[in-house]
């Protein structure tokens, strides 16, 4: 008895087969006899009772004729038994590297369980098996030699791991295929909707995500907030989809609201600023040009550059300050503070009673 690793054995799987020959000891009818009444050949009904041979419609409807089964119901039983026997002899190519790649995405499991993509309780073959179908891929070892059109960048301090990366982009696509867009991508839109959307920040942090959706569907960006897993370090992974849409994902890996809201604003200047050819994975330890072009983009639509040099010239860094310029810009304080905090204009330590964390997509 040949089984899978899981203890299933293909013995348990049915054919239709086995189901005609009980019908035919209940009808007290020889094999002879059918092949009589449906027009088959008596070593066609032989070879279907033995297993060696499917039930085609024909047939099927022949058996209708003579039994009043119906042929939809001898056309299941043979469907079925395709099925079972496909992830029977699919799971049989699951190999020891695929078992193992399982651990490199024990979180991005974990979390596709919770969310009811994968089953709770399966065996590792399975999960693989429908790994391979979530990730679109014929075997898992493939992943890292699958190239993005991504700002890929180097860093000593921060490793990549290319399964969880992979999974993760799935996973934004995946969760963002569901999305309805008003509109086609206009960009003049995206452009004159900043003020809006820096207004959302005043918002509860559970309506942000929505309020945020909805302005950008206006525009014809697709968007959502997707939970971060250790060895994906990005910051935003933004796709051209079709019909004419734009998908914009983004991770909260440190959960500080100000850091957010800067990269928000900084993955809308890569867009605004025609960065994204097909793809653009967004690694949150890059220096280039565009990534620098991006950071002024979002520091200028934060903060009014003029007013904010006049401020930092000030060196009134005082809470009250701080708080009347963010009245001004229409930000909350904590915009504010972060920036003087990365600039080293005051410590970290310095009004951070004042900072706010987000605890969402987690």
């Amino acid at each position: 008895m040949k089984e899978r690793k899981n203890g299933l054995s293909i013995d348990l799987i049915i054919h239709p087969g086995e189901t005609l020959i009980e019908l035919l000891e209940t009808r007290n009818m020889k094999q002879k006899e059918l092949a009589f009444r449906t027009g088959f050949s008596e070593k066609h009904i032989s070879e279907i009772v033995n297993g060696k041979a499917v039930i085609t419609s024909k047939f099927a409807a022949s058996l209708e004729n003579v039994f009043g089964v119906s042929a939809k119901f001898w056309l299941n039983l043979q469907a079925n038994y395709d099925i079972e026997l496909i992830n029977y002899t699919e799971t049989s190519t699951v190999t020891n590297n695929e078992i193992n790649i399982l651990s490199e995405l024990k979180e991005i499991i974990k979390h596709l369980k919770n969310i009811g993509i994968l089953e709770k309780n399966q065996c590792k073959e399975d999960d693989v098996i429908k790994l391979r179908k979530f990730l679109a891929v014929s075997s898992l070892t493939v992943i890292p030699s699958l190239q993005f059109n991504a700002a890929f960048r180097t860093s000593t301090s921060t490793r990549v791991n290319p399964y969880v990366l992979f999974a993760w982009i799935r996973l934004c696509e995946v969760s963002t295929h569901d999305i309805v867009v008003s509109n086609t991508l206009d960009i003049g839109k995206l452009c004159n909707s900043i003020t809006q959307i820096k207004h959302v920040m005043n918002s509860q942090p559970e309506n942000i995500e929505n309020e945020l959706r909805s302005i950008f569907s206006e525009c014809g960006v697709k968007f959502h907030i997707i939970k971060h897993f250790e060895g994906a370090p990005v910051q935003g992974f933004i796709e051209k989809a079709e019909p004419g849409h734009m998908m914009l994902c983004m991770t909260i890996r440190q959960a500080w609201a100000d850091v957010f809201w800067f990269t928000l604003f900084h993955e809308i200047g890569h867009i605004l600023n025609d960065d994204v050819r097909t793809r653009f994975v967004d690694y949150d330890f890059t220096e280039t040009e565009n990534e620098a072009l991006a950071d002024k983009f979002a520091q200028d639509a934060l903060i009014n550059p003029g007013v904010y040099s006049e401020f930092v010239e000030s060196g009134d860094f005082s809470l009250d300050a701080i708080r009347e310029l963010s009245k001004k810009e229409n930000v909350k304080p904590y915009i504010i503070i972060g920036r003087l905090q990365k600039e080293k204009h005051i410590t970290y330590q310095t009004h951070s009673s004042e900072k706010t964390r987000y605890k969402w997509a987690e």
